[in-house]
């Protein structure tokens, strides 16, 4: 599982930030901010290292920050409500929230009654959001505040303990300095080695660690980063084997490898076939966005109407 890490832009109030979108497909991503994910209409697979579960219309998940996630509508659109926030969000009156970890993302064992409250505080709490009024603000504050305390009262919870919360922040930066290694330098030849001094540890150890923690092995993961930088050129008109060393595979044969397990295909079956669907997209004039989010107006009017029909 390969995530790509995604800055949140806090673009109307700090912590804070919510959309509505019709969402078709998100490949795995990350970000330091707690995601609630609710839905208003269609559904949605969610897939985590640790979890798969559908979300569906009336229903939404809690994703921990840094968790890796992936959502497939699997065809179709999900139209959902997404608030991203800061665990430091009130920090210097309640600490303790970026220690906050909840269980079971797939609120699995909640009674229905708890899904609708929290559910109809979303709605609202996004209908402020989308607001202009003179206490924005205080609106935004306020419904997020108790939104932390649904979430810590009435969702299965831990608290990490200061030692597991180091931990988890040390993880996360070693975690950060080898794939932020990867990234760079995955078109070159890359010893195992040589990532492990970064991070003062054995290869056996890193290894270990790499999968425990990203759920893939290094070498998978190194081997997807160059069939990615691969499939990007694919369409291009150059040698499959050029192709194939500056994606830093080191022959056509190893980068053959990795598109027939992630695709199915060789290397030229899989140009082929993206030229010709490139061919029908242009003839047909298929544009379909995998993610439309709202504006302010239509969303609102969207979720007044969804809380109608919780009533």
């Amino acid at each position: 599982m390969i995530a790509l890490f995604e800055p949140i832009s806090y673009k109307k109030i700090k912590h804070l930030h919510i959309f509505l979108a019709d969402i078709g497909y998100r490949d795995y991503h990350e970000h330091n901010d707690y995601e609630v994910f609710a839905v208003i209409r269609g559904s949605a697979r969610v897939r985590m290292s640790t979890a798969e579960f559908y979300v569906s219309a009336g229903s939404f998940t809690v994703i921990n920050p840094r968790a890796a996630h992936e959502i497939d509508a699997e065809g179709g659109k999900t139209t959902a409500v997404v608030i991203q926030f800061s665990p430091y969000f009130c920090r210097e009156y309640y600490p303790h929230a970026r220690r906050l970890m909840v269980e079971n993302p797939d609120m699995s064992g909640i009674d229905r009654e708890t899904v609708v409250e929290i559910m109809a505080h979303i709605c609202r709490m996004a209908i402020h959001y989308f607001g202009d009024d003179r206490l924005f603000e205080l609106r935004c504050v306020e419904d997020l505040a108790h939104l932390m305390i649904l979430i810590a009262e009435r969702l299965p919870c831990q608290y990490l303990n200061p030692g597991q919360h180091h931990s988890r922040i040390t993880k996360d930066r070693k975690i950060d300095i080898i794939t932020s290694y990867l990234d760079s330098k995955y078109q070159y030849p890359v010893r195992l080695e040589d990532v492990a001094k970064l991070v003062d540890m054995t290869p056996a150890y890193l290894s270990h660690f790499f999968t425990k923690t990203m759920g893939v092995n290094f070498h998978d993961y190194l081997s997807k980063l160059r069939f990615e930088h691969a499939l990007r050129q694919i369409d291009r008109d150059l040698p499959l084997g050029d192709i194939a060393r500056g994606s830093g595979f080191s022959d056509l044969k190893y980068m053959t490898r990795a598109f027939l397990k992630n695709t199915g295909l060789t290397p030229a079956e899989y140009r082929k076939k993206h030229h010709e669907l490139q061919t029908r997209r242009r003839l047909k004039s298929i544009r379909e966005p995998n993610q439309h989010i709202y504006s302010e107006q239509q969303s609102k009017k969207l979720l007044l109407h969804y809380l109608e029909s919780l009533v």
